[in-house]
């Protein structure tokens, strides 16, 4: 495997990084979608922060994030925002 990719969509440059660092943080949305198989999941959510807790309300389900909520609050000019599920693909 190489030791740096870039990804680029239509001649976009989107992340250029370790593949573990892509597929693990990737830049944008292009790229956590674009890397691994099954692709990650992104879903629309609200931020909501009630009774001292921080959640992430997609509608059908909710989910605490209290522990990242300092880390959430200030990246974000808005409550809507999209988070991203992979998942942890078949056990052995």
């Amino acid at each position: 495997m190489a030791d740096r990719i870039a990804v680029k969509s239509h001649d976009v440059p989107h992340q250029l990084a370790t593949p573990e660092a892509a597929y693990k943080s990737p830049s944008t949305s292009f790229v956590a979608v674009f890397l691994g198989s099954p692709p990650m999941n992104s879903i629309d959510c609200t931020f909501v922060e009630k009774d001292g807790n921080a959640l992430l309300d997609a509608g059908t389900f909710t989910l605490s994030v209290s522990e990242l909520a300092d880390i959430i609050r200030p990246m974000n000019r808005s409550t809507e925002l999209k988070t991203g599920l992979r998942s942890r693909g078949p056990r052995s």
